[in-house]
């Protein structure tokens, strides 16, 4: 009977032994994999970014340049029908978009939620360039015809696509030559000015001011704006409800250092200006 209890115990002993390097193995296993799987991923959006910032940046400070241009010179009327400064605005424009659509064609299979947090602000940011143009909450409160002064987003992605030729953003001189083919992206800009009823003017500066945000966070020293600057280009827009609605706009930016800073600003200059913007419902 001992030799039997004792032969027992051993087998399930040995079972048990077998069981448990088995589990921890598996579980070893499975954690060196979800392991290598993030490395990966985080090499690949790494990589992907680093390809990418550099011509985000360049086309964004382009356009930062051009729209503080355009805030001394509109009234000179120089955004008219196809005229060069109307054909360059609308071009530094559209290369911004253009090449966040890009990125984001290549981004689609990677797993962004492994990225870091500089990753992650950089993939926010380039949503928020998106939104900008074609969220109809910027307006919220503010009384606009909905058919204009936005961007329908399958549009915009429509008209990034036809933007590009054969993996490269197209020159302005091929753009001039295929203006047709953008005839809404003339039409919003055609004789955009800051004192008519519409409310592109606003949608654009509010643009400004994510780009302004962006070029802070991941631009060089020169390139970026202290806080006058971001508030003379705050003073810009001229429907105060627009301002008061930047936050939920971009409120997957709000926690991004830069990002509270134009809210903060946005804020200060409401507060100086004694706007008192009723609640909402």
């Amino acid at each position: 009977m001992s030799a039997i209890v004792a032969l027992i115990t051993t087998i399930l002993g040995t079972l048990f032994s077998i069981s448990l390097k088995s589990f921890f193995d598996n579980r070893s296993l499975s954690y060196k994999l979800k392991k290598e799987y993030s490395y990966e991923q985080k090499k690949k959006l790494r990589e992907l970014i680093g390809s990418y910032q550099g011509r985000v940046l360049e086309a964004a400070t382009e356009l930062h340049y051009r729209l503080l241009n355009l805030y001394e010179n509109e009234e000179k009327g120089w955004l008219a029908n196809e005229s060069y400064y109307h054909k360059s605005t609308m071009y530094r424009f559209l290369r911004v978009l253009t090449i966040v659509r890009m990125f984001e064609n290549e981004a689609i299979y990677i797993d962004s939620q492994i990225g870091n947090r500089k990753d992650i602000e950089f993939l926010m940011f380039l949503k928020a360039l998106h939104w900008i143009c074609t969220d109809v909450r910027l307006f919220d409160g503010v009384p606009y015809n909905s058919k204009y002064d936005h961007f329908y987003s399958d549009h915009l992605r429509s008209m990034c696509d036809r933007f590009v030729d054969d993996g490269k953003v197209i020159t302005l001189e091929d753009f001039d030559a295929r203006l047709k083919d953008f005839s809404s992206l003339s039409e919003f800009f055609n004789g955009m000015n800051r004192l008519e009823d519409r409310l592109r003017w606003d949608r654009i500066v509010v643009l400004h001011l994510i780009l302004i945000a962006f070029i802070n966070t991941i631009g060089y020293d020169f390139q970026k704006c202290g806080s006058g600057k971001v508030l003379e280009v705050i003073q810009n827009v001229r429907h105060f409800g627009i301002l008061e609605n930047i936050p939920e706009v971009i409120k997957t930016l709000v926690k991004q250092k830069e990002a509270k800073n134009v809210i903060r600003l946005t804020v200060k200059f409401l507060k100086k200006n004694s706007i008192q913007l009723p609640p909402k419902p």
